[in-house]
């Protein structure tokens, strides 16, 4: 198993807490919950979606919030506390909650989806040194947005903050300069908000266009092994989804709120800014247990998807795992090919995020070498409008390797040098803007294949697999990898995950094609051939599946059988040749490979008549 990777990355952080919370529990502590969570689901929720925050966690009265951007965390913070002067003001006879603020811009440490470190740390001291009702935050934050707000910061100078070993310079907007600026926390857009999207290059990000909410799941009776499995769903859930690189996925304790299944979809994506709700139920029957899933659509109000899915409770963390990542996969197509259709609609000219989400639903369809070619293009578009958009560097490196695979789409045995250093680069750029992009190690892994390196081919294949488990075609390189270091064994495990991660995968031929060469090295004979028949009956099948059967039916003595196949594997690509072929070893490949590839492959390709 891969080690567990160390994330870090910087990110602007929001720290708050409410004044005098204690106090006004001991007064009225009904009150004073309804009045919190009235407030989070009328102002701070919706102020942290429209700024693209992450809810990181609830800390006590307080909140962890994480952006990417600056601008985006010092926006929202303004909107989130004009929002509750103005709550307050339109509500005399509840609670007057005010909020303190602190925001610091820092390195930060992920573990889980949590937040650690300095970074964090920093930004719950300023919290502390905030007015009640104004903002605390750092030079460092300050110089980033630059006149961005042109706002009159308090020099609040150097302060000593506790466990914190070097003084940070600390500014501070009060409540009075707060109340004088324009309104924005209800929505609309005003002066904050137009400078807010004036930047194209800077620190913000283009927008996420998929928001979604993953409400708790519901288990069918009170047996407490249900109730924890289905909390373990939504949080692994959440957490799988807001890996999809486009994506912005609501925080738990948000989503608790609004699990009543009666609720007005509409309203609470109007509330949220969220347009894709998933929720289901757990049954259990002895042993089996059943899980249904549903994505809600809220601007419709009806079911977008929809999928069961039956498996042991013996194993109930194994059977989690299998659940979120097959809904992650599931999902991450649905919406995608919705976004395209939405952008298509808008009749306006497409922006980055368009062209990114217009290649990868073209790489949800059968593959060709047109289809990868319509990929490349549609991720060039992108990575022009956008050149720091590491996803779709990362993709465009993929669609790049994917036509330089000897008898791949292309079905040429040529490689080209020049586009194989091009898509290095792409990936290694990507890399620079996003150091945790796993389709960016993963395109390195494909570069490591062509340079005949299994060892870098494994490295990174594996770096890909510890930072997005559910990226099934990671698995299958790791597993390809590991078969042409002569450890079929592995490779097989490796690419039954793949398989499991990802059924409907228009990679599934693939998935079915390198676990057939797993078998065929264990000496699984039986299992290989019907391996390699289920992958020929796929409308993509490849040379090398044609080659795997041929070779197989004749180790199994059947030479008619294994001598149409080759045929096949002829008519697919007519330069055809072993030495050309997945199953050859590459040039850096042991011995132990070597000795499998000149003992058992080879003679069986020459007894099917396969051109070596």
């Amino acid at each position: 198993m891969p080690q567990r990777v160390v994330e870090r990355r910087l990110a602007a952080i929001m720290m708050t807490d409410i004044v005098g919370y204690s106090r006004l529990m001991g007064l009225d502590d009904v009150a004073t919950l309804q009045t919190m969570d009235d407030l989070r689901r009328s102002v701070i929720d919706p102020a942290v979606v429209r700024h693209h925050g992450r809810i990181v966690k609830t800390i006590g009265d307080g909140l962890l919030v994480e952006f990417a951007s600056v601008i985006d965390a010092v926006a929202c913070a303004l909107a989130i506390q004009q929002g509750s002067i103005s709550r307050n003001t339109a509500h005399p006879d509840q609670p007057s909650l005010l909020l303190r603020v602190g925001i610091n811009l820092g390195e930060v440490v992920v573990q889980d989806g949590d937040l650690f470190g300095e970074g964090v740390n920093v930004a719950a001291r300023l919290e502390r040194l905030s007015e009640p009702g104004g903002i605390c935050l750092t030079r460092e934050v300050r110089d980033h947005l630059q006149d961005r707000f042109n706002l009159p910061f308090a020099d609040l100078g150097e302060q000593s903050l506790k466990n914190i070993a070097r003084p940070v310079h600390v500014f501070g907007i009060s409540p009075e300069v707060l109340a004088s600026l324009p309104k924005e926390a209800s929505g609309e857009t005003g002066p904050l908000t137009s400078q807010m999207g004036s930047t194209s290059m800077g620190f913000q990000a283009l927008p996420p266009r998929l928001f979604l909410m993953v409400l708790p799941f519901t288990a069918t009776s009170n047996e407490p092994d249900q109730a924890h499995f289905a909390e373990g769903i939504t949080e692994t859930l959440t957490t799988d989804l807001s890996r999809i690189r486009r994506s912005f996925v609501i925080a738990p304790s948000t989503a608790r709120v609004y699990q009543d299944q009666q609720m007005d979809l509409q309203q609470v994506g109007r509330d949220l800014g969220v347009r894709y709700m998933l929720r289901g139920s757990i049954q259990t029957s002895g042993s089996r247990l059943r899980v249904n899933a549903q994505l809600l659509d809220s601007q419709t109000g009806s079911h977008a998807w929809s999928e069961r899915f039956d498996g042991d409770s013996s194993d109930l963390f194994g059977l989690q795992d299998q659940i979120t990542g097959r809904i992650a996969n599931s999902i991450d197509r649905e919406i995608t090919v919705a976004a395209v259709r939405d952008s298509e609609a808008r009749r306006m000219a497409p922006d980055a995020v368009d062209f990114l989400m217009r290649g990868i639903a073209a790489s949800y369809g059968p593959q060709s070498l047109q289809s990868v070619q319509q990929q490349e293009a549609f991720f060039r578009q992108a990575t022009a409008l956008d050149p720091s958009n590491s996803e779709a560097l990362a993709r465009l490196a993929w669609s790049i390797l994917m036509q330089e695979l000897p008898l791949q789409h292309s079905r040429s045995t040529e490689i080209s040098q020049d586009r194989v250093r091009e898509a290095a680069e792409a990936a290694r750029t990507a890399l620079m803007h996003d150091p945790d992009s796993a389709r960016a190690h993963l395109a390195l892994a494909i570069v490591h294949r062509l340079q005949g390196d299994p060892k870098g081919m494994a490295l990174e294949s594996e770096t890909a697999v510890a930072l997005d488990r559910n990226l099934a075609n990671a698995h299958t390189s790791w597993a390809m990898a590991l078969i042409w270091l002569g450890r079929p064994r592995e490779g097989l495990l490796a690419v039954e995950q793949a398989m499991r991660l990802d059924p409907r995968s228009p990679d599934f031929g693939v998935f079915l094609s390198v676990l057939g060469r797993a078998q065929l090295l264990l000496g699984n004979l039986e299992a290989a051939a019907d391996c390699f028949a289920k992958a020929q009956l796929l409308p993509s099948s490849l040379p090398n599946v044609h080659a795997g059967a041929a070779m197989v039916h004749a180790l199994l003595g059947d030479l008619d059988a294994a001598r149409a196949a080759a045929r096949q594997a002829l008519a697919s690509a007519s330069d055809f040749r072993m030495s050309y072929s997945a199953f050859a070893p590459l040039a850096q490949s042991p011995d132990l490979y070597q000795k499998l590839y000149s003992e058992v492959i080879l003679p069986a390709a020459k007894q099917a008549d396969l051109p070596v």
